[in-house]
């Protein structure tokens, strides 16, 4: 595993990279083609340990507009699915891509879906990605009014430190007259330095950490009557855009 960064302005993560060139290490799938499988199998024949190597690597193939991916993605999820229900990461692309497709009840549905049906999987990365899949779910349900407690809540227990579900779930306090507890999140999320995050299971924006986080508690600010404060907050400089690379 070594350290790896999803997207310009994301947090690092564990993830799966470095492998050895042999045949019996094959890639599986028709989309988000995993090795992870094959190399566990690999080294349980062998008696071997996969570790973390002190190597960065850099992605940046979601860089930019995605939208021409979507029509492709799409039966190519579709039909994964039906081959591997479990795997939530399917689930939580296709939530995505019908998302960015402008169809958020499809959306909705189907990370409502998924969440019933995958991450059976004892690895704590499928659960990483149970998180994620409930991330969508839960920005969705918060957009349509409805309240993402039941959704929130079990992926805090899974993930305390999941920074863009305490992100939504100070977003719905916001929304919910609730500002007290969303500032006090906010002001959580504000005292991380995300260049400072140790690789985690899973990466986060760093904007969570600032700019989302300050106008999102200036919002609420507003709702406790505190117009300086939230003034204040927006006057602001915002952060670099271009992010540190370590």
């Amino acid at each position: 595993m070594v350290k790896f960064r999803p997207k310009t302005g994301y947090t690092r993560y564990w993830e799966h990279r470095l492998f050895r060139r042999d045949p019996e290490i094959m890639f599986e799938g028709k989309i988000h083609e995993t090795h992870v499988h094959s190399v566990s199998a690999y080294a349980a024949r062998r008696g071997l340990e996969i570790g973390r190597a002190d190597v960065l690597i850099n992605h940046f193939g979601y860089d930019g507009d995605q939208s021409r991916k979507h029509p492709r993605n799409l039966p190519l999820l579709l039909d994964s699915i039906a081959v591997n229900p479990e795997r939530p990461y399917f689930w939580y692309h296709l939530a995505e891509t019908y998302a960015a497709l402008g169809q958020s009840g499809e959306a909705l549905q189907a990370g409502l879906r998924g969440l019933t049906v995958a991450g059976g999987s004892a690895s704590d990365k499928e659960a990483a990605d149970v998180n994620l899949l409930a991330q969508v779910v839960a920005r969705l349900q918060i957009d349509s009014g409805i309240d993402p407690s039941p959704v929130i809540d079990p992926a805090l227990r899974r993930f305390p430190g999941d920074y863009a579900m305490m992100f939504l779930k100070a977003r719905w306090f916001v929304v919910h007259g609730r500002p007290k507890e969303a500032v006090a999140l906010l002001d959580h999320l504000l005292s991380i330095d995300p260049t400072m995050l140790p690789p985690a299971l899973m990466a986060f924006d760093e904007q969570i950490f600032g700019v989302f986080a300050r106008e999102l508690k200036a919002a609420a600010l507003v709702k406790l009557g505190d117009i300086a404060g939230a003034a204040t907050l927006i006057r602001q400089p915002a952060e670099e855009s271009s992010k540190r690379i370590s």
